[in-house]
């Protein structure tokens, strides 16, 4: 019977090599008080785009770091040199005619015992760089869209009570972010009397249901009292357990919105009074389709039974 031959152990050191080598990780020893870096691994070499085993970091600042970083990477540099923990992201421009790549250096804060020198890692973080200034750009066209609508955007966490709310939101209530107080708490508190309970059972209901709500209700600005009408549209969003956790949300003040209706309502009772007093009768007809209607004036005015199509053309 044939023995199968025992795995040798992996050793510890040519393990982390092969997880370094295949996360293309560089490696530098830095020396704290000469600035020298030596780097130790192709991957450094090829990242920086160095030949030489070794560069000081003047050469790095000058020669690879984009001069609109250059500030922040002696900054980083300065404060590790004194003992603190090396971490900076900054623009390296390697080859003149490829555009710059982004590269992250972190290195441990120094320890008794290091000889003032320590061991730290370069990764390319280009594509996480571009993912974020994606973000960035989404986030910016997405405020200036609720900026432009006057569209107020609200977060408030169920368990800590936190909220969060954009400038639009602030200046809907007449508050703003110096407002003394839970913020929470504020705008919960700036719901006028009459529309606390609407308010109130809303939200409940929604977090009992965890579903969305939309409710139009009344504020009492905080900085001039003004009552204004304000609707709004919310959900409730839940942890991985399925617990509501968050409440997000939109709002809008529609305090002229409801004044135009109002006023409609009443000029629309208005006319409604007076064709009902005066001898005016009112019809209606469909040009395409011929379909004719008539108010009861006019079957009194004529003399027509109301149940009855209403006659047209000759008839009429």
């Amino acid at each position: 019977m044939n023995r199968r031959s025992p795995t040798p152990p992996v050793e510890p050191e040519s393990s982390l090599q092969g997880a370094i080598d295949a996360a293309q990780l560089g490696i530098f020893r830095w020396d704290r008080a000469s600035g020298s870096i030596a780097l130790r691994n192709d991957a450094a070499a090829r990242l920086l785009g160095w030949e030489r085993p070794q560069l000081t970091r003047a050469e790095l600042l000058e020669q690879r770091v984009d001069r609109g970083h250059r500030d922040a990477a002696s900054t980083a540099f300065d404060a590790a040199a004194a003992g603190s923990a090396l971490s900076l992201r900054c623009r390296v421009r390697v080859w003149a005619e490829q555009p710059p790549r982004w590269l992250e250096f972190t290195a441990p804060a120094a320890r008794a015992g290091d000889g003032g020198a320590a061991i730290g890692l370069i990764r390319d973080v280009s594509d996480e760089e571009r993912e974020r200034d994606l973000h960035r750009r989404y986030v910016d066209r997405l405020e200036a869209s609720l900026a432009a609508s006057r569209t107020g955007v609200w977060e408030f966490d169920l368990t800590t009570r936190d909220a969060y709310a954009n400038d639009v939101m602030f200046e809907i209530a007449g508050a703003s972010p110096h407002t003394p107080g839970p913020l929470g708490q504020v705008y919960w508190n700036q719901v006028y009397p009459d529309d606390m309970e609407l308010h109130r059972s809303t939200i409940a209901r929604a977090v009992e249901q965890r579903s969305h709500y939309r409710m139009e209700y009344r504020i009492r600005r905080l900085n001039d009292g003004a009552v204004r009408w304000v609707s709004s549209q919310g959900a409730v969003r839940c942890d991985d357990n399925g617990v509501p956790k968050w409440l997000v949300g939109t709002i809008v003040d529609i305090t002229e919105q409801r004044a135009t209706e109002q006023a409609l309502l009443e000029e629309h009772e208005r006319l409604q009074i007076a064709l009902s007093t005066d001898p005016v009768g009112v019809f209606e007809i469909d040009i395409e389709s011929g379909r004719r209607r008539w108010d009861p004036a006019m079957y009194r005015l004529y003399g027509v039974d109301p149940n009855v199509e209403p006659p047209v053309g000759n008839d009429f």
